[in-house]
C-alpha cells in the first residue's frame, strides 16, 4: 500500500509489513567527472575557482618567509630564484584572472538602491574598478614609503 506524504515522500510497506520504507530518488543520475569539460563556460568558471590554490601556495610561501625573517638576518633566503619568481608570476595571472572575472561580475551581482532607483550594473563595476585601481595605488605608496623608512 502507497502512501503518499504531505511533502511529497511516497512510502511502500516495508517487506515484513511493520514499518513504512521511504521511497526517495528511484531515477538516479550520474555524470562523468569531466562533465564540466564539455561546456566552454563551466570550464572557465572551473578555472576560475582553481585560480585560488595557486595563490594560497604562494601566500603561505610568503607567511613562511615572514615567520623564518624573524629568526635573523642570517636564517633569511629570500625566494629568488628562477622557480620561484616563475611561480609569482603564475600566481599574479591567477590573481588578476580572479580580480578582473570577480569586478566584470560585480555590476549583475551587487544591486545597490538609491531611493526608488537601482544603481546602473555598469556603474557599479566601475565603481568597483575605481576601488580596486586606489587601494593598489595606496598600498604601493605605503610599500614605497615603509621601503625607505629607517628606525
Amino acid at each position: 500500500m502507497a502512501v503518499e506524504f504531505a511533502h511529497g515522500a511516497v512510502t511502500h510497506g516495508a517487506a515484513d509489513g511493520n514499518r513504512p520504507r521511504p521511497f526517495f530518488g528511484s531515477f538516479k543520475r550520474t555524470l562523468p567527472r569531466t562533465w564540466w569539460l564539455r561546456n566552454r563556460n563551466y570550464s572557465f568558471f572551473a578555472l576560475r575557482e582553481l585560480t585560488v590554490i595557486p595563490m594560497v601556495l604562494w601566500l603561505a610561501f610568503f607567511l613562511y618567509e615572514l615567520w623564518i625573517s624573524g629568526w635573523g638576518e642570517a636564517a633569511y633566503l629570500p625566494g629568488n630564484s628562477p622557480l620561484y619568481i616563475a611561480f609569482s608570476v603564475v600566481c599574479f595571472g591567477a590573481a588578476l584572472l580572479h580580480s578582473i572575472t570577480w569586478l566584470n561580475l560585480s555590476g549583475v551581482i551587487l544591486r545597490i538602491k538609491l531611493g526608488a532607483n537601482v544603481i546602473a550594473p555598469r556603474l557599479v563595476t566601475l565603481a568597483n574598478y575605481g576601488q580596486w585601481v586606489g587601494v593598489t595605488i595606496v598600498v604601493g605608496a605605503l610599500l614605497v614609503w615603509l621601503s625607505t623608512w629607517r628606525s
